[in-house]
């Protein structure tokens, strides 16, 4: 059973995906955990299929391609419906895991299944500096950068979800969806409150749907 599905909405932005790819190609050499990646693309100008071709013989793919740019709120939608894994976890085309990053997690998993949400930490990366790097960047220079993390919580906790809305924790409250990772059934059985309407407007930010 796939335990963990990575959830792309992708459009254009090529570069970012590669480096994304392959950051999660070096994370998959270090761990056991069966995973897949959904990548939902919002009809890119740029050859998308061409940078997943390259990833494909690592690890699954499944890949889907909108006719048209269906906006970020049905695109993440999109991205979900292709997953399988019993957690999901969604990430921008511009967001890498680091080389531990798919062994911690399958840690968590086998320690802690009676949770339903994992809010995890991350570190806040200026894109620029990818371009100081041989490309496809390798995560491994993360070690040599002074990076922040969202998060300067040393500890790990149990909670309860309304806990985790906490300035303390982190300033993102939340709304990183890069920093969330659920179990599926729990996302499918309340899919029925989101306006089908309001989601599909291509708006940013305009309606509680779409944001």
């Amino acid at each position: 059973m796939t335990k963990l599905s990575i959830c792309i909405p992708n459009f254009n932005r090529i570069f970012f995906l590669d480096n994304c790819l392959n950051s999660i190609k070096k994370s998959s050499e270090n761990s056991s955990l069966k995973f897949e990646v959904c990548i939902s693309d919002n009809n890119s100008i740029d050859k998308v299929e061409e940078v997943i071709s390259k990833y494909k013989k690592f690890y699954n793919i499944k890949f889907s391609k909108n006719s048209r740019n269906l906006g970020l709120g049905v695109n993440i939608l999109k991205s979900v419906s292709l997953a399988s894994g019993e957690y999901v976890w969604i990430i921008g085309n511009d967001d890498l895991l680091l080389e531990n990053t798919l062994f911690k997690l399958n840690e968590l998993f086998e320690l802690h299944k009676d949770v339903d949400f994992f809010y995890i930490n991350s570190f806040h990366m200026d894109s620029t500096l990818l371009h100081k790097y041989k490309f496809p960047f390798d995560t491994n220079n993360i070690k040599k950068l002074n990076l922040k993390k969202f998060s300067k919580s040393r500890t790990s906790k149990k909670l309860n979800f309304f806990e985790l809305i906490n300035p303390s924790l982190s300033f993102d409250f939340l709304l990183g969806m890069f920093l969330c990772i659920f179990k599926k059934k729990n996302w499918d059985q309340n899919l029925f409150i989101i306006d089908e309407k309001k989601i599909s407007d291509l708006n940013v930010y305009s309606t509680f749907d779409n944001t």
